[in-house]
């Protein structure tokens, strides 16, 4: 017999009886019979995973008390809304003062053009970019572009947003030149890229909409990174449906899931799936304003609610000084234009980049070892709530490859040990779920 999580309960107090909601249901084994038997409980549109135990719908409060009370079903959660930016410091600001990175300045502060003169430009490597889909057309992202699918329901991929063109090119975007003699290139001009949407034209969709995207990605374009520039205000203790999928595809799938930490600022702000303990989770830093590797005053900050050590690490996302003041970054955007944007969005594509430059170099490369090899190239950094292992240098990380790991440090080890506050044995304790309004975003602040 299964229950319903508290931020559902608090989304039945705050609706009117009868109408229906959203829902994730955790199940011990999906099937089709599984389904069917939800669906004549009164679970509408109900559809399942073949990867993920759950399977979403819609249900009235009385509905969704009755399934979880079904023997099969373990949880019954609220499915998400989604959107592509928060209210309050996550609008678009139009700024007085801009200094503009171009993405080639910000990919060599990682050191990739070193990984490149080795031959090494993620060639064979595979990328998805969960978002709010892409420009197919961009002249950017067009000849890395191998596949693209909607979880938008009566939505095609096409992007007119930005943020997910943006993110695209970050990653593996090829060389372009602006009539005024700028450059721009993604960190891995060689991967093949997948664009996969879950944010709607109206910049709105669900949760469980990223895990169809995460599912496709996998079984379907047989993605080994996935880039995902979005999350919730709260981390919900790294326990909540999504943050767990994203746990089982880098457990059992060998993926590397690359997660931005979100633009909320504070102490403990890791939103989910950024939470997630198995996620490599991305701050950002500014190189200009006001100076370099300067953290970014919008990334957030961990530790997350279970005590785990995020973000794991940090990549150039701009800067937001004040209301008239900023550092942007300058990328391909929605109708073969180009944008300036700021955020840990930002950052979370390039380190997907930088991610697919190693795993050219060495296929069977693990979170583990990624771990391991941004302890070696940090040190002797260790890792902070603030900036994770700091500033991350590709070149660095690969010319650790062959080093062996310094011998307290362990990496092949239980889920529930990595990532953990350095020097002291926690175990994670997942935080009941908030029962405040939870919002998802792409943490992005557009110039």
């Amino acid at each position: 017999m299964g229950q319903i999580d508290r931020r559902l309960d608090s989304v039945f107090t705050q609706v009117k009886t009868n109408v229906a909601v959203p829902i994730t249901v955790e199940v011990r084994e999906v099937t089709a019979a599984m389904i069917r038997e939800l669906g004549t409980m009164g679970l509408s549109g109900a559809r399942g995973h073949t990867i993920f135990p759950y399977i979403h719908g819609k249900a009235t409060e009385a509905v969704a008390r009755a399934i979880a009370a079904n023997p099969a079903v373990i949880r019954v959660s609220y499915d998400e809304p989604v959107y592509t930016r928060a209210t309050g410091p996550f609008e678009v600001v139009h700024f007085k003062e801009k200094t503009i990175v171009p993405l080639s300045e910000s990919v060599s502060e990682m050191g990739a053009p070193a990984l490149w003169d080795q031959g090494l430009t993620g060639k064979g490597v595979r990328i998805g970019v969960i978002d709010t889909g892409v420009n197919q057309s961009h002249r950017m992202v067009s000849g890395g572009l191998r596949g693209v699918y909607s979880a938008v329901p009566n939505e095609d991929v096409e992007d007119i947003h930005s943020h997910g063109t943006w993110c695209c090119g970050a990653a593996a975007g090829r060389p372009v030149t602006l009539p005024d003699g700028r450059s721009l290139m993604g960190v891995a001009p060689g991967a093949d890229l997948f664009a996969l949407k879950a944010l709607s034209r109206e910049g709105s969709g669900q949760m469980s909409w990223v895990m169809d995207c995460m599912e496709y990605a996998v079984t379907k374009f047989g993605c080994q990174i996935l880039s995902m520039s979005l999350g919730s205000l709260f981390d919900n203790g790294g326990m909540d449906p999504i943050s767990r999928a994203v746990n089982h595809l880098v457990q059992n799938y060998g993926m590397i899931c690359v997660i931005a930490a979100g633009n909320s600022y504070v102490p403990v702000s890791i939103g989910s799936p950024g939470g997630a303990i198995l996620a490599l989770t991305v701050g950002a830093f500014a190189l200009h304003v006001p100076g370099k590797f300067h953290p970014s005053t919008f990334s957030s900050k961990g530790p997350t609610t279970a005590l785990v050590v995020k973000p794991d690490v940090s990549a150039p996302g701009g800067n937001v000084v004040s209301s008239d003041v900023a550092e942007l970054i300058l990328g391909p955007a929605a109708h073969e234009e180009y944008a300036i944007m700021a955020g840990t969005s930002m950052a979370t594509p390039q380190v997907a980049g930088c991610m697919a430059l190693l795993k050219q170099a060495r296929p069977k490369l693990s979170r583990a070892d990624i771990e391991q090899l941004m302890f070696i190239a940090s040190m002797p950094k260790i890792k902070d709530t603030l900036l994770g292992f700091g500033p991350i240098r590709v070149d660095k990380m690969y010319q650790a490859l062959d080093q062996p790991a310094p011998a307290f440090m362990d990496l092949e080890v239980a889920l529930s040990s990595l990532q953990v506050i350095p020097y002291y044995p926690l175990t994670l304790i997942p935080r009941p779920e908030s029962q405040e309004t939870q919002e998802i975003r792409l943490p992005a602040v557009i110039g």
